[in-house]
């Protein structure tokens, strides 16, 4: 048994795998045939558009006049 959210060390080492989410089991899988997307769908229970969406770091309008 392997516990981790590093996704590349559980693709490296792991035949199947097994998701829980909030503590609940999801799923048991063969690795085998399963994108890092599809796997992270499991984990959080929807798809996700953006990993990494990109943050403003202005704002574009003057906060105070």
């Amino acid at each position: 048994m392997y516990i981790s959210h590093k996704m590349e060390e559980i693709f490296a080492i792991c035949d199947d795998i097994t998701i829980l989410r909030d503590g609940q089991w999801v799923d048991t899988r063969p690795l085998k045939g399963l994108t890092m997307d599809s796997i992270i769908a499991m984990m959080v229970g929807r798809e996700l558009t953006q990993r990494f969406p990109e943050k403003a770091m202005f704002r574009k309008k003057p906060f105070l006049k």
